[in-house]
């Protein structure tokens, strides 16, 4: 299978496999606003890594990973996040891999409280036909 890019990715009659990683953002969009670090951590694959402020931290297994984000969803609970929007600015997708940059808004009030920019690799997994997280880069737009 060759790339795809955002442009093709536009025309009509898309590929279904860009309409998957779509419903993957749009799962974990949920989870956040839902506050379900289990429905979160389903929208990824294990083991694995995750950079955040300059920092990598690996998890092996799903219960791992699931406490991780439930950190993240008490931060947002304290910043008392109502909603997260997500963009997707680039991606490529070849074969069973994709790499996506997701821009993130997350609201209260209708006002921007976090902005940051993530970049995904994603493993499309045949066993459940679902594409996953493999690999994530968190970058804070404030800080730059």
């Amino acid at each position: 299978m060759s790339a795809i890019s955002p442009s093709e990715a536009q025309r009509p009659g898309r590929p279904p496999l860009l309409g998957g990683i779509e419903a993957l953002f749009s799962a974990y969009a949920k989870a956040l606003d839902d506050e379900d670090a289990a429905a979160l951590a389903a929208c990824f694959a294990t083991p694995i890594t995750i950079w955040h402020d300059g920092r990598a931290s690996a998890y092996a297994n799903r219960d791992s990973l699931t406490s991780h984000l439930g950190t993240l969803i008490r931060a947002n609970e304290k910043a008392r996040i109502e909603r997260s929007r997500w963009t997707a600015y680039d991606w490529i997708i070849s074969g069973h891999t994709a790499f996506v940059a997701i821009g993130w808004r997350q609201e209260r009030g209708g006002r921007v409280i976090v902005e940051s920019v993530c970049r995904y690799a994603l493993r499309f997994d045949e066993g459940p036909g679902r594409w996953a997280i493999a690999f994530v880069i968190n970058e804070d737009l404030r800080e730059q």
